[in-house]
């Protein structure tokens, strides 16, 4: 039961509720009273119990149906059956809070109280039900988390017409659009269950147009006030983007796209939001210049600790195993001319002392790359054409699979074409996967001969090594949940962990193979690591800008979970750590603020430190260091242009074809 009202309460939205209730208290009172702890205390777990509890008892046959249920983000399943737990669970976490409220606060604030907990019960239970009557639906939703904060300024002794009614204005329109964007993607379910919501009602399209209206008239009124309020209307921007991603075609589909990116957007959102009010507040003294300065300074600070904490984890320590292990390289391949035979050159160089053999799968070629590998063939070489992939599979994945089908290894390495081995690699790779079992792969050295492959190269090796939790990653096994991370150039993996876990025929629709590979192979209970490679293989993906361009697009917000929160969040510290460390020593000069400048200087220092250190250890050209600027900028745009074509729900397209846009959901 304990994890059921859990749920039910839903944790994640906890902060919603109580920081409206707190930020307005603060703001009216500054300093702390029985009345504000105890009313931050209520907002955060008991309202939130009453208002989703109540809830989840009267909608239980709809929910049921919905297969968004089922969890402590978006909601639990409560069976009748509980009802009258979930009542006294209720009451028990609610009157005694709510009675001591109302005895330490004074008339209009307990009349604010007593309207919240009627708004939240209204919602859901009869006669009133305001959940299943169009707008009226939005706007009682909307209510629920400006009551609190109106409850938090009564509370502390504000007076009704002394709040800020343009900001609760603008707070409730934004209430309003988030509750309609919600209800697109729940459409379906709500129109089979009888449930009149205001996307019912309007229909997907129009429900989106009402949603983009809400957030941008939200924008207006914060940015009308002028002054630090314009940072507050800045943050407040992606909701549009949200909104406006659900106009075009299959609105619900878009739409529980862009919901994920709001429960994620709300967090980032609510931590500059919170910046915003300490600095108001006087918590945070410094100037807007020295507060970008100095947080610059901590992030690349931090940046350069998480580097090296990720290095020494991707350290290569196995031993000589007793047995060397029969091994299947498999190479998918698909218009491979100008690399192929430079790949199998490599192979056919390896100091290994085991039997092993070359499998090159051809996806189709259209350049002669069958032709070429067929003149070409040695001695435990084959090449296999397994025709174009099904409708339901990505080639990548059907090329893997076709491969690892046809391999007698009892260790399996998936090689890409534009990858070349050095002579030890075989060895060190089957050393490792043999101590560890599982899945391992490595961060190879990146080739790059003309200019754009120095210009905007290094960030993809950057990007992994400072913002990806590789020594949280590398650690877990069968402990802990953590994320997981492949790197598709070269990955080796056990044929029992492969078969085990259902291999490529399981992820047969994923665009990002390497990663759903990981997710899949540690969700069957084996070990997956990333470890460090620049001194093992040599891969030249992208020789040209435009190539460079289209791998951001096809990969920036699939790899971010195609959430709007997390490809903000990534770009926000790329600009913070790689980008505003160039440019703050000079707005310090020029505003003559001595904060500004240490701090500026200070990140400066360790940006270069953390520069040369990655250029040294992946063995990348010093020269590519004095484009950093260029670098930054331009991956900035690439990763705006992939969220865009995200919000958008344009398939990401690959060598002519079309990728799907959907993650791909891991077998559990």
């Amino acid at each position: 039961m304990i994890t059921e009202l859990w749920r039910a309460s839903r944790p994640f939205s906890w902060i919603n509720t109580a920081l409206p209730f707190f930020a307005m208290a603060w703001a009216t009172r500054s300093g702390f009273t029985p009345a504000i702890v105890l009313g931050t205390l209520y907002f955060l777990a008991p309202y939130n119990l009453l208002l989703y509890g109540v809830n989840d008892l009267y909608d239980y046959e709809s929910d049921r149906q919905n297969p968004r249920k089922g969890g402590a983000i978006e909601g639990g399943l409560m069976t009748p059956a509980r009802r009258r737990s979930m009542w006294y669970a209720i009451a028990l976490t609610n009157l005694p809070v709510l009675a001591a409220l109302f005895w330490f606060s004074g008339r209009q604030a307990g009349a604010a109280l007593a309207l919240t907990v009627f708004v939240a019960l209204c919602y859901s239970m009869p006669p009133f039900r305001t959940k299943v009557i169009p707008a009226l639906d939005s706007a009682t939703s909307s209510l629920h988390f400006v009551l609190p904060c109106v409850c938090g300024g009564l509370v502390a002794g504000g007076r009704l017409n002394a709040l800020p009614w343009d900001l609760l204005v603008a707070f409730f329109l934004w209430g309003m659009a988030s509750h309609a964007l919600g209800a697109i993607q729940d459409v379906r379910y709500d129109r089979e269950a009888g449930i009149g919501s205001i996307a019912v009602a309007l229909g997907a399209h129009n429900t989106a147009l009402f949603s983009l209206a809400g957030y941008s008239a939200a924008v207006v009124l914060v940015a009308s006030r002028g002054g630090i309020t314009l940072i507050a209307a800045a943050a407040l921007l992606p909701y549009v983007l949200l909104a406006a991603s659900c106009l075009g075609a299959d609105a619900e589909r878009q739409a529980r796209r862009a919901w994920r990116g709001f429960l994620g957007l709300n967090l980032l959102t609510g931590f500059i939001i919170t910046q915003l009010f300490l600095h108001v507040w006087g918590v945070v003294n410094l100037t807007v210049l020295s507060l970008l300065a100095w947080g610059s300074a901590a992030g690349v600070l931090a940046t350069l600790v998480h580097a090296v904490v990720n290095e020494r984890s991707m350290r290569r320590a196995a031993s000589r195993p007793a047995h060397w292990p029969s091994v299947t390289i498999v190479v998918p391949v698909r218009n491979e001319a100008a690399t192929i035979e430079r790949c199998l050159e490599s192979i056919r160089a390896q100091q290994y002392d085991g039997e092993w053999e070359v499998i090159v799968v051809d996806d189709g070629s259209e350049d002669g790359t069958a032709a070429i590998v067929s003149r070409a063939l040695r001695p435990r070489e084959r090449l296999l054409q397994p025709g174009p992939a099904p409708s339901s599979w990505t080639g990548k994945c059907w090329a893997s699979d076709y491969g690892a089908r046809a391999a007698r290894g009892d260790i399996l390495i998936f090689l890409d074409a534009d990858t070349v081995l050095e002579p030890i690699a075989l060895r060190s790779l089957v050393a490792e996967i043999a101590a560890q079992g599982g899945l391992l792969s490595i961060l190879t050295r990146y080739r790059m001969d003309g200019i754009a492959e120095r210009i905007f190269m290094p960030a993809f090796a950057q990007i992994q090594l400072c913002f990806l939790p590789i020594a949280w990653m590398n650690a877990w096994y069968r402990r802990l949940p953590a994320p997981v991370f492949a790197y598709g150039p070269c990955m080796v993996v056990t044929r029992r962990a492969y078969e085990g876990s259902g291999g490529h025929a399981a992820i047969r629709s994923s665009n990002q193979e390497d990663i759903d590979l990981a997710r899949l192979i540690a969700g069957a209970g084996f070990r997956v690591r990333f470890l460090r490679g620049a001194d093992l293989a040599t891969t030249q993906h992208y020789r040209t800008f435009d190539e460079i361009v289209g791998c951001w697009r096809r990969t920036y917000y699939a790899y971010a979970g195609t959430s709007l929160a997390v490809a903000l969040a990534g770009m926000l510290g790329i600009l913070v750590i790689f980008f505003l460390p160039i440019c703050l020593p000079f707005l310090a000069l020029v505003y003559s603020d001595e904060g500004a400048l240490a701090g500026s200087l200070l990140a400066l220092a360790g940006l270069i430190v953390l520069r040369v250190a990655l250029a040294y250890r992946e063995r990348q050209p010093l020269i590519t260091i004095l484009p950093h600027p260029i670098t930054w900028f331009g991956t900035i745009i690439f990763q705006a242009l992939s969220t865009l074509d995200g919000l958008r729900g344009s398939s990401p397209r690959w060598r002519g074809r079309s990728l799907p846009s959907e993650p791909v959901e891991i077998p559990r």
